[in-house]
C-alpha cells in the first residue's frame, strides 16, 4: 500500500500554514506538556465548526510531535472538509498507520477521495480496496474503486462497477461507471441498460448521454442516438464530438436538413474527419450543389489520395459538369480501387467514351451493368455505343429498353430509345417517346427534336413535323439534317395544283431557305433539289 513519507520537513510544511489564532510568540511558549491542552481546545472549535481554529490547534499539536495520530486523522477529517487535499492526504497518511477499526477505515476513505480529486486514480483504487477489506460494505469505497478502476480501463472494472451497483443501487454515477466499464469491454450492447438507468436517476449527465448515444448510434437505433445526443448536446454544447454522432444518425433516417448543420458543426471542430467531409460531400452530390460536394471530396483526398470513395464522389461531379478531362484521374482511379462498384465502372466507361475507346468503353458499361442491371446510365451508355458507333441497332434497342424501363423520366434515356425506335422503324413508338422527352422543361437536345420531326413527316403529319425540326435547326445550326427534314416536311404540305395563294409562296421561300442552308453545311439530296428547283420556277404539284 502506497503511504507519504513523512519527514520533519513535512512538519516544517504544516506549521507554515498555521493560523493567525496563536501568535509566533505563544507558539514558541509551547511544550509537548501542552498537547492535551491543545487538543481539547481543538475538538471544542470542531464542535462549534470553527474548522479554521481547530485546523492551527491541530497543526500546533503535530509541530509538538509528529507521532500524535489522533491529531493528525482529526487535522487530515478537518482539512478534507475544506477540501484541502493536499493536507488531508499528507496527515491521513500520518495517522492511518496508528489506527485501528472505524477510525482506520475512514482514514483510508479520505486518502482514497483526495487521491481520486487529485486524479491519481490507482492510488484511488487502492485505497478504497483497503477500505472494503475492513468494512465490505462502505458505499462510498465501492463507488470510488469502481470509478478509479474505470479510469484506469482496468479488466477488474466491470465487477467492480457491478458489486458498486449492487452496493449503491440508487445512485446515477455506479450506473454510468458500470456502462463505461462494458464500453471499454467491449460489450457496448450490455452497456445501454446501466447508462440509461444512469440517466433515469440523474437526466442531465452530458457524459452519460454521450456515450448512450455512442452505444445506441454503433446498434443502429437512430432514433434513439438523436435523443440521447441531442440531450448531452443541451447540458453540454461544446461536446462537437456528438454533433458527428447525431448528424450521422440524421443522415440514416435520411433527414438531411436537420444532418447539415451537425456535420458542418463537426467538421469545423476536426476538420481532418474524413468520415465527415464525405459524408457532407454525399448530401451535397445528391442535393447537386456539386462545386461544393467536389470541394468536399477534394478535402478528403489532401488528407488521404487513395481514398476510393472520394475519388468516386469527385469524378461522379466533374462528370456531371461535363468536366471530363479533370474526371478521368478520379475516375481511372475510383474503377481500380472498386472493382466491384457498378458506379465506378460506369464512370470510367463514360470517361472512355468521351475519349473516344469505344470498345474499352463497352466493356466498363458492361462490368456496371453486371455489377448492378438496376443501373440505367449503363445501359444508356451501351446503347448508345451500340447505335452510334457499332450501327448494331437491335443491339442498341435491347440496351435503351432496359435503360428506359429503369428511369423513364431521363431525357437523354428517351431521346437515345426515341431515335433507335426510328432507326428499327417503329415510328408510332418513336414519336410517342419524343414527345415526351421534348416536352421536359430545359429540354435542348437537338437530335431529340430532329428524329421526332422526320418521324412526323415519314407519317405524313407535315405540319406538326414543321415545328421540332426548324427548332433542331435553331440548336444546331450547323447541322444539315434538320434542314433537309423541313424542306421536305413543307413540300409535302402543299395539295395538288398548289402552291396557292401568298401562304404557298411564303412556304416555298422557306423550303427554298432551308434547302440552301443544308446545301451550305453540306448536305445533298437529288429529289429535293429537283422539287426546289420546280417550285421556284412556278410550277404547281400535279
Amino acid at each position: 500500500m502506497r503511504m507519504f513519507a513523512w519527514t520533519p520537513a513535512c512538519a516544517v510544511v504544516l506549521l507554515a500554514g498555521l493560523s493567525v489564532t496563536m501568535d509566533a510568540q505563544e507558539k514558541s511558549k509551547l511544550k509537548p506538556k501542552d498537547i492535551p491542552r491543545l487538543m481539547e481546545e481543538a475538538d471544542k472549535f470542531i464542535a462549534a465548526n470553527d474548522l479554521p481554529k481547530a485546523e492551527a490547534y491541530l497543526k500546533a499539536i503535530i509541530e509538538l510531535d509528529p507521532r500524535q495520530a489522533q491529531a493528525a486523522f482529526k487535522l487530515a477529517t478537518v482539512c478534507e472538509s475544506q477540501k484541502n487535499w493536499d493536507c488531508a492526504l499528507v496527515n491521513y497518511n500520518l495517522a492511518v498507520s496508528s489506527l485501528t477499526g472505524a477510525e482506520k477505515a475512514r482514514a483510508h476513505m479520505g486518502l482514497a477521495t483526495g487521491h481520486f480529486e487529485a486524479q491519481r486514480y490507482g492510488d484511488a483504487a487502492e485505497q478504497a480496496a483497503a477500505v472494503l477489506a475492513i468494512d465490505p460494505a462502505r458505499p462510498e469505497a465501492h463507488v470510488i474503486r469502481a470509478q478509479s478502476l474505470v479510469k484506469l480501463k482496468s479488466p477488474e472494472a466491470v465487477a467492480a462497477c457491478e458489486a458498486a451497483v449492487k452496493a449503491v443501487p440508487g445512485q446515477a454515477a455506479v450506473h454510468a461507471a458500470l456502462g463505461e466499464a462494458l464500453i471499454a469491454a467491449g460489450r457496448q450492447a450490455d452497456a445501454e441498460a446501466p447508462l440509461k438507468k444512469a440517466l433515469e436517476l440523474e437526466p442531465k449527465r452530458a457524459a452519460t448521454s454521450a456515450q448512450l448515444a455512442q452505444v445506441l448510434g454503433a446498434k443502429g437505433d437512430h432514433a434513439g442516438t438523436i435523443a440521447a445526443a441531442t440531450a448531452a448536446l443541451d447540458a453540454e454544447p461544446g461536446r462537437k464530438d456528438l454533433y458527428a454522432v447525431r448528424g450521422r444518425a440524421y443522415l440514416a433516417t435520411g433527414d438531411e436538413a436537420r444532418a447539415l448543420p451537425d456535420l458542418y458543426a463537426a467538421i469545423a471542430a476536426n476538420p481532418q474527419d474524413k468520415a465527415l467531409l464525405l459524408a457532407l460531400g454525399r448530401i451535397q452530390q445528391k442535393q447537386g450543389r456539386l462545386p461544393e460536394a467536389a470541394q468536399q471530396f477534394r478535402a478528403v483526398l489532401a488528407i488521404d489520395p487513395r481514398q476510393p470513395e472520394a475519388l468516386l464522389g469527385l469524378a461522379d461531379v466533374l462528370v456531371r459538369v461535363n468536366d471530363f478531362e479533370n474526371a478521368k484521374a478520379p475516375a481511372a482511379a475510383a474503377a481500380a480501387a472498386l472493382p466491384d462498384n457498378a458506379q465506378a465502372q460506369y464512370l470510367h466507361g463514360r470517361l472512355l467514351e468521351q475519349d473516344k475507346q469505344y470498345d474499352q468503353a463497352l466493356a466498363a458499361y458492361g462490368n456496371a451493368v453486371r455489377l448492378d442491371a438496376r443501373l440505367a446510365q449503363a445501359h444508356y451508355g451501351q446503347g448508345r455505343i451500340l447505335r452510334e458507333q457499332k450501327k448494331d441497332v437491335p443491339g442498341a434497342l435491347a440496351a435503351m429498353e432496359k435503360a428506359a424501363a429503369l428511369d423513364a423520366a431521363d431525357p437523354g434515356i428517351l431521346t437515345e430509345l426515341g431515335a433507335v425506335l426510328y432507326e428499327s422503324k417503329q415510328v408510332d413508338r418513336s414519336i410517342d417517346t419524343l414527345q415526351k422527352a421534348t416536352a421536359t422543361a430545359g429540354y435542348t437536345n437537338p437530335m431529340g427534336y430532329a428524329v421526332l420531326g422526320l418521324a412526323l413527316k415519314d407519317k405524313k403529319e407535315f405540319e406538326k413535323a414543321i415545328a421540332p425540326l426548324e427548332k433542331a435547326a435553331e440548336l444546331a445550326p450547323k447541322w444539315w439534317m434538320p434542314r433537309w427534314g423541313a424542306a421536305w416536311a413543307y413540300f409535302g404540305g402543299f395539295k395538288k395544283g398548289c402552291p396557292c395563294g401568298p401562304d404557298d409562296q411564303a412556304r416555298v421561300q422557306k423550303m427554298q431557305a432551308h434547302f440552301d442552308q443544308m446545301v451550305a453545311l453540306g448536305g445533298s439530296d437529288a429529289a429535293l433539289a429537283e422539287r426546289v428547283k420546280m417550285l421556284a420556277s412556278g410550277l404547281k404539284i400535279k
